[in-house]
């Protein structure tokens, strides 16, 4: 599986506020506990776009509209290609969907490494999605 058109696309976005990051801890046993980005997969007919700003509302109960896609990378050994995006929270009130989230907070970018160092992260390619939106 490494041609495109079998690649399950992910989209998400990163939310920036007080100069921190919201992040979601994953319910699901697959990343138990480990902290991702509000991300989740497309629905068929759906734009990345659109499906990243589903899963932002799905996750956290935030309403965002979507910025500059920061981050793009196809991982065929995952069979996953991601699409990560800036994103404008303009209404909702935080909130996590237990059916698959077990909290969700703000991290300095700091904190967000040491995260990664203990291992806590879902993905690596997460803090590179972070410090490509530091650049735009």
């Amino acid at each position: 599986m490494s041609n495109r058109q079998t690649l399950k696309l992910v989209a998400g976005c990163i939310l920036q506020k007080d100069g921190k990051y919201l992040l979601v801890q994953e319910k699901l046993p697959k990343a138990y506990g480990k902290w991702n980005l509000p991300a989740g997969h497309v629905d068929p007919g759906e734009s990345t776009v659109d499906a990243a700003v589903r899963e932002v509302k799905e996750e956290t109960g935030l309403t965002v509209i979507a910025g500059k896609e920061v981050f793009f990378e196809a991982i065929p050994e995952r069979e996953r290609e991601f699409h990560i995006f800036t994103a404008q929270i303009v209404g909702g009130t935080l909130s996590v969907a237990p059916e698959e989230i077990l909290d969700a907070q703000w991290f300095s970018i700091d904190e967000i490494y040491q995260l990664q160092k203990d291992d806590q992260l879902r993905s690596e390619w997460m803090v590179r999605a972070i410090e490509n939106s530091c650049k735009v």
